[in-house]
Order: structure tokens, then C-alpha cells, then sequence
């Protein structure tokens, strides 16, 4: 068992990795430090499929949230300030500079799926 720091597995092991709903239990630079994990024990051409909580970018996350308060809805926006849902935008930049091609698109008010491929 690893930890998304450091997998228990040999560089360019696997033509896929998957994560769904882990990534919003780690901090913005800890998300970073995870994807170059994914990238290492990915093999050239493998994917990566990241589904999780997040946001398009910062606009969208503070305009979901100002509407929430708007409506009253305070416990909304503490279970979404309890964890750290992320930053779609910077996501698909870091993939971009780890050497991935990426897709993403939104599936649900909080659910993205990211589909990236090594290249």
C-alpha cells in the first residue's frame, strides 16, 4: 500500500491510473506532487482518468459560492471549504506540463472528469 507521494510500483509501470474522489483530500501543492507520482509509474502513452469534487477555475468556484450564500445554504459551503475541491484549470495545466495531452469537461455541479494521455 503507497501513499499518492510515492506508489509502491517501479517507474513506467502501467498503461492507466485512475483516481475518482481522492484528489479533494489533498492541498493544491499536494495535488501537484500526486500527478508527477501518477506520471512516474505511468508508461509512454499511458492515461491518466482523474474523476473528483472541483471547480472550472477560481471565477466559477467563487460564483457557486456567493450564490450559496445567497440562498442560505452556509453548511453547502463549509462541506465545500472543509475539503479542498480543486482548480480544474490548474489541473489541466499541470498535466500540460507534466507532458499529457488533456481532455476535461464537467459532469455534475461538482463532479469533472479529467482524461489525460502521456505523451
Amino acid at each position: 500500500m503507497g501513499t499518492f507521494f510515492a506508489f509502491p510500483y517501479f517507474g513506467g509501470m502501467f498503461d492507466f491510473v485512475v483516481t475518482s474522489f481522492a484528489l479533494h483530500h489533498l492541498t493544491d501543492d499536494q495535488k501537484t506532487l500526486a500527478l508527477a507520482e501518477c506520471k512516474r509509474v505511468l508508461k509512454p502513452g499511458g492515461r491518466l482518468v482523474i474523476a473528483d469534487s472541483m471547480f472550472a477555475d477560481e471565477e466559477h468556484r467563487a460564483l457557486h459560492i456567493r450564490a450559496l450564500l445567497q440562498a442560505g445554504r452556509k453548511e453547502a459551503v463549509a462541506e465545500i471549504e472543509d475539503e479542498y475541491y480543486a482548480d480544474r484549470s490548474k489541473l489541466v495545466q499541470n498535466l500540460q506540463e507534466l507532458g499529457f495531452r488533456v481532455q476535461a469537461r464537467q459532469l455534475t455541479t461538482y463532479v469533472h472528469l479529467i482524461e489525460a494521455k502521456l505523451m
